[in-house]
């Protein structure tokens, strides 16, 4: 959950509490196997709105603890020199065009921060992409690629009319980038997105939203071939 991690038998690991991530974020924890070795996985956490962490991973080895895995050294810090509460609570992953390769993906202001992992391990150079959409202090809201790494979604529930929307970019899955190109699929929010997600072909796209005023819960879906 972003703050503790658990072996395959429900018990707690060595050394995998207090991990930097919240259960309230809207995406705490994500997690990366590391290209041709069995053994190390990297657990990437965002903080939240209530504790704000920034971003931020571990590395956990399997071959420890009789095979159960245990998290090991520290943490190492992604926020760059920013302020933990100005992070998103948004984070999400996609397989690399290169071989062997995961790019991950998180968001600060309007900035997007994408880590490659390949066999090599995390590079510490992340790509660095900015776009005109100002979200919000720690926005809330879910950030996911298309299966076939070409676009890249980001929903903001934010606190204003400014800082609330919904925006489509494409996404490079050679390089990392994102592209500032940004269409608003709700240009006159009323409501408030939150959950996207696309579909398997990459044809379609879902949004969930809320209006608060009224309670209300709604779904779109979205032609991407229109």
């Amino acid at each position: 959950d972003g703050s503790t991690v658990w072996d395959r038998y429900d018990d707690i690991m060595p050394n995998g509490t207090g991990l930097l991530g919240d259960e309230s974020s809207t995406q705490s924890a994500i997690i990366i196997p590391k290209p041709l070795d069995p053994n190390i996985y990297y657990l990437f956490t965002v903080g939240s709105t209530i504790t704000p962490n920034g971003y931020n991973y571990y590395t956990i080895d399997l071959s420890l603890n009789g095979g159960l895995g245990d998290v090991v050294g520290s943490n190492v810090n992604l926020t760059d020199g920013h302020v933990g509460s100005q992070w998103s609570e948004k984070m999400t992953a996609v397989q690399g065009g290169e071989c062997n390769t995961t790019w991950v993906i998180s968001l600060v202001r309007d900035l997007y921060y994408s880590y490659k992992v390949d066999e090599n391990g995390v590079d510490p150079v992340p790509v660095i992409s900015q776009v005109d959409f100002l979200a919000d202090y720690g926005s809330r809201g879910y950030l996911k690629v298309s299966p076939d790494g070409t676009k890249i979604v980001a929903a903001h529930q934010g606190n204003t009319s400014e800082t609330i929307g919904c925006f489509l970019y494409s996404f490079d899955h050679i390089t990392g980038q994102v592209l500032n190109d940004g269409l608003s699929l709700f240009p006159n929010p009323v409501e408030s997105p939150y959950g996207v997600e696309f579909s398997s072909q990459t044809n379609k796209l879902y949004v969930s939203t809320i209006q608060t005023e009224t309670n209300t819960y709604r779904l779109y879906q979205f032609n991407l071939k229109s």
